[in-house]
């Protein structure tokens, strides 16, 4: 075999390696860097991870997860603590009246988490939301207009630090939260409140509490 022929072949090895090393990175440096801001993993990556945080930036189209999901989020019990809601079924609708195969209902796991697979079903926004468990359901008052991942508006903060800027937690009960209790059979606990993980830790004071929120403006 010829010299040229060889230095050919490690030309196209070298060439393909580049390739994936491209691939398995995000060409979209905002994307990029709203990945890293989330953190290093915390346990497996699995379906009971990251809970309230906005799924769809890893889990789309050519993203660094292996799943595109066309919607995905997390329910949490009530308003003042991040409690993940365990078997709260999701009721969705898109612009085309379709929802997702009733044979595959969609139910949130013992973290609150759920997510769709654009395989199972790929909608057309705008979307119409409702959650359910037991008697309590409660209807999103708007519609998700274009984005797959709730958390992009709803932020993981007790209490929401900038509520002109972002939309609280999606909850379903009230401020005694989900009467049966948060589950006690889990992968990792469903409590997310003082774990590090809402969306921007730079807003949270070392130690535990939140940095209150106060306009730049007086107050009436």
């Amino acid at each position: 075999m010829s010299s040229r022929r060889l230095v050919s072949g490690a030309a196209l090895v070298l060439a393909a390696a580049a390739l994936v090393a491209v691939q398995g990175c995000s060409a979209d440096p905002v994307q990029s860097d709203a990945i890293s801001a989330l953190g290093k993993e915390k346990g497996s990556a699995n379906e009971f991870h990251r809970a309230g945080q906005p799924c769809g930036l890893c889990h789309q189209k050519g993203g660094s997860a292996p799943s595109d999901f066309s919607v995905a989020g997390t329910i949490f019990a009530g308003p003042n603590s991040l409690v993940g809601v365990d078997g709260a079924r999701i009721d969705l609708v898109d612009a085309n009246k379709t929802s997702p195969p009733l044979a595959t209902p969609i139910i949130t796991n013992c973290v609150g988490n759920f997510f769709v697979r654009r395989s199972d079903w790929d909608p057309a926004f705008p979307l119409s939301v409702r959650v359910t468990k037991g008697g309590t359901s409660r209807t999103m008052s708007s519609q998700i207009s274009r984005t797959s991942s709730c958390a992009d508006c709803h932020k993981a903060q007790v209490p929401l630090v900038d509520p002109f800027s972002s939309l609280g937690p999606i909850y379903l009960f009230g401020p005694d939260g989900d009467p049966a209790g948060k589950a006690k059979e889990c992968d990792r606990d469903p409590d997310v409140t003082l774990d590090g993980t809402p969306l921007d830790r730079s807003l949270f004071v070392p130690g535990g509490g939140a940095k209150p929120w106060s306009p730049t403006w007086r107050k009436p």
